[in-house]
């Protein structure tokens, strides 16, 4: 009887402990990374609006680019907010992702900015530049050297993160800068000027966001629960375009006049438009533009070889934040 009742109170005790683990559903928060940029602004504009409230989603705010990539990389974020080029770049190193959903174009948010006495592109041979080292700036500049017709060992390049440009700017040690907005915007009050920027490579610098494999797999519901909150607050911009530019210029510390310049260097890319990107009978439209700037990255030095693209695109996701 004694050990009836031991292997009884045993039983139960694992079945408690598999309830506790097993067969009762484990929320995982769904960890959402992003750095400052016009484009990705809707999704820090859902926090502020409270549409995350309740979700299981943890945003993050990160200095640069480079941050949110290498973040990413390592399995501190589920998903990042990244242009196609560091997309490009992590599936070349191996990093299991998918791109969910297309959210704009640069059309002038990323540049190169002159400083005082540097006016013209040719102004650049035997300069220093700095920039911050990820793929949109290192296209950028191949992209802007090429049409000044300037050798790369022409010019002498300075590591200066995102957020340490505008200190940069006053210490007058370079000649140029290569940056993005809002940061774009900052410089060009300090006295900058454009001297390239991405509206003259148009449809090259597309922003995304990505997905882990696993987080595709196991977290499809937060993810469709993110873009819904992104798309929602999108409408309450078109909306209320004074009170959110209002709101995103109160977050990036800028003058609202600047945080219009600044949402003018991007098209967004809706929903729909965006689906239409990522579906095709063959093969995408993102596939395809995918595939001919890896081939561009390839030529340019930026990448050892072109990755397979055969997974990059996961449609499922959109899909249901559209008809469900």
């Amino acid at each position: 009887m004694h050990r009836k009742s031991l292997r009884l109170a045993q039983s139960l005790f694992i079945l408690s402990i598999s309830l506790l683990t097993g067969c009762s559903p484990v929320s995982e928060t769904l960890r959402v990374g992003a750095a400052p940029w016009p484009g990705f602004e809707p999704m820090f504009l859902a926090r502020e609006m409270e549409y995350l409230v309740g979700k299981d989603i943890a945003l993050y705010e990160m200095t640069s680019a480079s941050h949110v990539a290498h973040s990413f990389e390592a399995g501190k974020l589920d998903v990042a907010f990244l242009s196609l080029d560091e997309a490009l770049t992590l599936v070349t190193r191996g990093v299991p992702l998918k791109v969910v959903a297309i959210v704009d174009e640069s059309v002038g948010g990323d540049a190169i900015i002159g400083l005082p006495g540097v006016t013209k592109l040719r102004h650049l041979k035997g300069k220093r530049i700095g920039y911050e080292n990820n793929a949109a700036g290192s296209l950028l500049l191949a992209e802007a050297l090429s049409q000044a017709r300037i050798a790369a060992h022409d010019v002498e390049l300075v590591e200066v993160k995102l957020d340490e440009q505008r200190q940069e700017f006053h210490r007058s040690q370079i000649d140029a800068l290569i940056t993005s907005e809002p940061v774009k915007q900052q410089l060009l009050a300090l006295g900058g000027v454009t001297l390239f920027d991405s509206s003259r490579l148009p449809g090259r610098i597309v922003n995304l966001v990505v997905a882990s494999d696993r987080a595709v797999k196991r977290q499809e519901e937060a993810l469709v629960d993110l873009l819904k909150s992104y798309y929602k607050a999108r409408k309450f911009q078109k909306g209320r375009p004074q009170k959110a530019t209002q709101l995103m210029a109160m977050r990036l510390q800028l003058y609202t006049s600047e945080m219009e310049s600044s949402l003018q260097g991007v098209k967004f890319i809706g929903q729909v438009e965006s689906m239409m990107r990522l579906t095709g009978d063959k093969t995408s439209a993102l596939n395809l533009q995918a595939q001919e700037l890896a081939d561009l990255m390839v030529y340019r030095g930026m990448l050892d070889q072109a990755p397979n693209l055969d997974n990059f695109v996961c449609s499922q996701v959109l899909e249901k934040v559209i008809y469900e």
